[in-house]
């Protein structure tokens, strides 16, 4: 059960990141994650979700009792009716539900709720990569292309709710592949993860054992080892990701970049020649003063997100 023992100097945090495969939760106090845990995300039903939630919440728990809630959603997010807008693929059920309330509901205490790469950019900007700057852009390179904005020390949201968050649907190829928003050539569907797997059966490119399939790190494994078809589609992305990357700065005065998702994990291969792009192509003045780096934390950055934006939301109660 939460802890309401009034007067805590540390309030510890419940915090979910509910994605298209898994949920991480984790309890967070100080801006550190306490205790954590992995699971795989239910396709099925809401109330599959509510179950999984309440089971993690009781296994948590029992390590140390919490105060707050904190949910970091994929897809749009009305952070103030606490409700899911809309979301694609895997969690069309959450699409119009009043997610935080349903939650709250469940668990007894006060629920915050915002977008999952909102929550990341957040997380960076206080306890990681983005720390010490004003004027922050956050990529997550994944199954899609997540993307959250900090403008003058402020987490963008806008009135329609998606302000910083669709940066990955910016147009970069105006003859691409059209992506799941309905737009054509999106920074998204030219390099998350289906794509460069896309591009890398196109080629027929194998590991050694083709017993199992390629995955996105075998590619990145192979262009480092010098296998041509994958040095080639390792070029196209770091292109690609580098004129979206370009546009994102130019449209929001980012002094920084930080890249987080599961793609970034290989951010050694191809962030260098990103950052040298910038620097040739970023407008006059912004040339050299510009950073792109990896996430700190890249597998909490969300978690670390939304639990400070239940504390903030709490203290301003």
């Amino acid at each position: 059960m939460p802890d309401r023992t009034p007067g805590s100097a540390a309030p510890i945090v419940l915090a979910f990141d509910i994605g298209g495969t898994r949920i991480k939760a984790g309890l967070i106090q100080a801006g550190a994650v306490v205790h954590h845990r992995v699971v795989a995300t239910p396709t099925d039903t809401l109330a599959t979700l509510l179950a999984v939630l309440g089971s993690l919440a009781h296994d948590l728990a029992r390590e140390t009792t919490y105060s707050l809630v904190g949910l970091s959603v994929k897809g749009i997010v009305d952070a103030q009716q606490g409700r899911v807008l809309d979301i694609n693929e895997s969690l069309l059920y959450l699409n119009d539900v009043p997610l935080r309330d349903r939650v709250a509901t469940l668990l007894g205490c006060p629920v915050t709720i915002d977008n999952d790469a909102r929550l990341f950019a957040l997380g960076e900007w206080l306890f990681g990569a983005g720390r010490g700057v004003r004027d922050l852009v956050c990529l997550t390179l994944g199954t899609g292309v997540g993307c959250g904005v900090i403008v003058d020390g402020q987490l963008l949201h806008g009135g329609l709710h998606t302000a910083g968050i669709l940066g990955g649907h910016i147009s970069v190829r105006s003859d691409g592949p059209r992506c799941t928003c309905g737009n054509l050539g999106c920074l998204e569907a030219c390099i998350s993860t289906q794509a460069l797997l896309r591009q890398a059966a196109a080629l027929q490119l194998h590991r050694a054992s083709q017993t199992v399939p390629i995955t996105v790190a075998d590619i990145f494994s192979l262009a480092q080892a010098g296998e041509p078809t994958a040095q080639d589609i390792v070029a196209e992305f770091t292109q690609t990701l580098s004129v979206g990357i370009v546009s994102l700065v130019h449209a929001f005065g980012a002094e920084r970049v930080v890249i987080g998702g599961g793609i970034a994990q290989a951010s050694m291969v191809f962030l260098p020649a990103i950052q040298r792009y910038a620097q040739m192509h970023l407008w006059t003045a912004l040339r050299g003063r510009v950073t792109i780096v990896s996430a700190q934390h890249p597998d909490h950055a969300a978690l670390l997100g939304v639990a400070q934006l239940a504390l903030q939301q709490h203290m301003s109660a």
